[in-house]
């Protein structure tokens, strides 16, 4: 997906990422997107109009990325569940080094927030069809796909939380996915699939 953006533009995309993870987005400015990424300042404004559409093009940017870690796991080969597994902590680990582990990342997400929303929620929206896919391939959660897929996404969120370094997200996201999914298995073996139960046990895991 990151194949969206020219040579040149990752190039100053990047640039501005680095800077951004390192400085906040108040301290940021176009001069130092243009010195870091090795351009001209006009050559920067000839494909950024000003810093908000910079970070803008880096939000999207990372979001990209996510997502082609998430579907790299997604589309390699093994059983559902693990598959699932492996794409999710790949997404985490890559939220953490790319965002998670800023020093500045509340300061980050509120300018996500406020600027470049749009973009990340459709890339999101993607990401989440793609787990309904690998869902929607086992009997036993292909009904609930779209339910567990959301649950699945949403509650790694919170998870990721308690994760301190990049290290961490395997064990984290891992020992929640792993036994919610196990946990669905149980619940239709015993004829009473409850997708609304699971939830709750996601919620619990958010603490």
């Amino acid at each position: 997906m990151t194949e969206h953006y020219s040579s040149r533009q990752r190039q100053v995309i990047e640039a501005a990422g680095r800077l951004f993870r390192a400085n906040g987005f108040r301290a940021v400015t176009m001069e130092m997107i243009a010195a870091k990424a090795g351009v001209a300042k006009a050559t920067l404004y000839s494909y950024f109009p000003d810093k908000t559409a910079v970070f803008t093009a880096v939000a999207d940017y990372v979001t990209r990325q996510i997502a082609d870690a998430l579907q790299a796991e997604l589309s390699r080969s093994g059983d559902v569940d693990e598959r699932l597994a492996r794409g999710l902590i790949a997404r985490h680990r890559m939220i953490f080094e790319l965002v998670d582990g800023s020093p500045h990342v509340r300061e980050l997400m509120r300018a996500r927030d406020n600027v470049a929303r749009a973009p990340v929620d459709r890339i999101d929206s993607q990401m989440v069809q793609a787990l309904i896919a690998v869902l929607r391939e086992d009997r036993v959660f292909a009904k609930s796909a779209e339910s567990i897929a959301s649950t699945l996404f949403r509650a790694c969120v919170g998870v990721s939380g308690l994760v301190r370094d990049v290290d961490d997200v395997d064990k984290e996201i891992g020992n929640f996915v792993r036994p919610y999914l196990m946990g669905l298995r149980a619940m239709n073996a015993g004829g009473a699939a409850d997708v609304k139960a699971l939830r709750r046990v996601a919620r619990a895991g958010r603490g």
